[in-house]
């Protein structure tokens, strides 16, 4: 009786772990952003994103492909979130920017990302 016991409270703990990691999950943070050339040195950007917790403060940074950074911070709201930025570029002999990377942090922790031919 003991070891049926045990058997059957292993597989409830089981199937409570494995609901809780698989199961319905949420169908996640989304993010999208079209660039527009605004000179030989940026971009103009709007980055879209989808699924954010209204209220929390999230970072967007846009790199490109030269290692040129820019970064936004905003406070989510509900529905989708357009974001503005300035994707910086280099066009000289030692780089040719020919792609922007964009990345979405909640704190740390990166939560979608998509990038954009230039």
């Amino acid at each position: 009786m003991k070891s049926v016991l045990v058997i059957a409270v292993g597989v409830l703990c089981s199937v409570s772990l494995f609901a809780a990691k698989g199961g319905g999950k949420p169908a996640g943070n989304t993010l999208s952003a079209i660039c527009t050339a605004n000179g030989d040195s940026e971009d103009a950007c709007i980055a879209t994103a989808n699924g954010l917790v209204a209220g929390k403060t999230y970072r967007i940074e846009v790199r490109s492909n030269c290692s040129d950074i820019n970064r936004v911070t905003f406070t989510a709201v509900a529905g989708a979130n357009t974001i503005p930025i300035t994707a910086p570029e280099t066009n000289d002999g030692n780089c040719t920017t020919q792609t922007f990377f964009f990345y979405l942090y909640l704190g740390n922790k990166q939560v979608a990302t998509t990038s954009v031919a230039d």
